[in-house]
C-alpha cells in the first residue's frame, strides 16, 4: 500500500466515525476526541487531514 491509498483509508474511517456518532449523539455531543477515539485514531491525525473539527464535519457533509 501507498502513503496515498493510505490517507484515503483514514480519512474515509475518520468521516465514517462522524456520520456514526451524529446518528448516535447529534452534532451537538460531537468531540474531536469522542470521533479520534471511535475511528481508533488519535486526534493528532483529524488534525493534520481537516485542520479541525469542523472540517471533518465538512468533509462528512459533501
Amino acid at each position: 500500500m501507498n502513503k496515498e491509498r493510505d490517507r484515503e483509508q483514514s480519512e474515509d474511517k475518520l468521516i465514517n466515525a462522524v456520520g456514526e456518532l451524529i446518528a448516535e449523539v447529534g452534532f451537538e455531543g460531537l468531540g474531536v476526541n469522542q470521533v479520534a477515539k471511535h475511528a481508533g485514531f488519535s486526534k493528532n491525525l483529524i488534525y493534520r487531514y481537516f485542520e479541525s473539527l469542523d472540517g471533518l464535519i465538512y468533509a462528512y457533509m459533501k
